[in-house]
């Protein structure tokens, strides 16, 4: 009987993954799409928006990119099986770049998730060809 049990143990354990929703977000400051709706392109100084943004996380390129950086949590993750389990939170890095002018007046602005499938590429490499890219 007991052979039965641990077989039956051993074949029900299994791990469960259940992405639950919890829009918990960490940083200095979360960045969402209605903050930034004072920034117009060619028109928006940089001191604007230093002053609405506060100062960013990080900035690039002799100044001219301006880096703001968040945590948002996606989920969770719960795994169990047998007589253990574990739970984790499921995260995601994300950014809002800045571009400024010669003039400081923006240039260009992007949020975005930082893509893990670029292992090759720092963040540092991936503001530098962002900025290179022409304005959409």
């Amino acid at each position: 009987m007991k052979f039965v049990v641990t077989i039956l143990i051993l074949l029900c354990s299994s791990c469960i993954i259940l992405p639950l929703p919890t829009h918990r977000e960490e940083g200095r400051i979360f960045i969402k799409p209605g903050m930034i709706e004072f920034i117009h392109i060619d028109t928006t100084l940089r001191e604007e928006v230093l002053l609405k943004l506060g100062d960013p996380d990080g900035v690039a390129l002799q100044q001219r990119v301006l880096i703001y950086q968040w945590t948002a949590s996606k989920g969770i993750v719960a795994v169990g099986g047998g007589y253990s389990g574990a739970v984790t939170d499921i995260t995601q890095k994300q950014f809002f770049l800045i571009s400024f002018n010669s003039n400081n007046t923006v240039r260009k602005m992007e949020i975005f998730k930082y893509n893990i499938a670029k292992p090759k590429t720092n963040l540092y490499q991936f503001v530098v060809e962002w900025s290179d890219t022409t304005v959409k």
